[in-house]
């Protein structure tokens, strides 16, 4: 009688184990259908990256040849300042002046800046070194 309320209980304990593992199953299949649209949508950003970026590339070419047409047409006296300055902090050595404003750092520029600034004069703001031009000029 021991025997067969072991053999009982090992039987339940099978049962249980096959409807667990019926489960399991129907979730893997579950799962392996989420990846495989998680791997899809994967591989549309990666084409749209890659096709993005090809643009990007491009724009930068062609930025970077506006930039030294750009470059070669300052005037000698204010190109060597302009090159020290990019030379040492890069795109953040610029700052635009609006209203009398350094815009990179708030600055108010004094009449004699702005004056110089209208002239085409190259212009440092006193605060912050970034050297200032006006937007449109």
């Amino acid at each position: 009688a021991a025997s067969e309320i072991a053999g009982s209980v090992l039987a339940d304990d099978i049962l249980e184990a096959l409807e667990k593992v019926d489960q399991l199953d129907i979730r893997v299949e579950e799962e392996e259908s989420i990846l495989g649209a998680a791997e899809l949508e994967l591989k549309s950003c990666q084409e749209t990256v890659i096709a993005e970026a090809t643009v990007v590339e491009g724009d930068i070419t062609r930025l970077e040849g506006e930039l030294i047409e750009a470059e070669q047409e300052l005037p000698a006296d204010f190109k060597i300042d302009y090159q020290r300055v990019i030379q040492a902090k890069g795109a953040e050595g610029m700052a635009e002046a609006e209203e009398g404003v350094c815009q990179g750092c708030g600055f108010q520029m004094t009449l004699n800046m702005q004056n110089e600034l209208l002239l085409s004069k190259p212009v440092f703001c006193k605060s912050c070194g970034c050297l200032l031009y006006m937007a449109g000029q």
